[in-house]
């Protein structure tokens, strides 16, 4: 089976904000097909933040605001083919041995290269997030047509 990529909105930000790491995940994006590629629908809100503080920072301006909103919208939000992991209580509270047994944060399915079912029930290998620095992939099960 294939890898899929879960990008946290730490590594997300970096398509739409372009700093260390942009690269790596314009690569990822670019290249690897969107039906594999896997976000949590709560990072919206993240990467939406993320680009109010740097244009109110003034590190990005009005106009490069906007069309990274927009760009965001279209590649993330309103794509058909990336699947955006919803948040529920069951997903949280069943990831609270995880994050116990391998010292990871709430968002992040894996620490290490080690494999074991994760919440949602993919079997997780890794991630792709900036903090703290890393990038991997994990396995995905079958999608469901319907």
């Amino acid at each position: 089976m294939a890898n899929s990529f879960y990008l946290d909105a730490s590594a997300l930000a970096k398509r739409y904000v372009p700093e260390p790491g942009s690269a790596r995940v314009n690569a990822i994006l670019d290249t690897i097909a969107a039906e594999r590629i896997y976000v949590l629908n709560i990072g919206a809100g993240e990467i939406v933040s993320i680009l109010v503080r740097k244009r109110n920072a003034g590190v990005i301006s009005q106009v490069y605001f906007a069309e990274a909103l927009a760009n965001f919208k279209d590649e993330i939000v309103h794509a058909a083919d990336i699947t955006r992991v919803p948040v529920t209580s069951r997903l949280v509270t069943s990831s609270f041995p995880l994050i116990v047994g391998h010292s990871i944060n709430s968002t992040d399915p894996s620490r290490s290269s080690r494999r074991w079912p994760s919440p949602a029930g993919y079997a997780v290998q890794a991630t792709i997030s900036f903090w703290p620095p890393r990038i991997s992939g994990f396995s995905a099960p079958p999608r469901r047509k319907g």
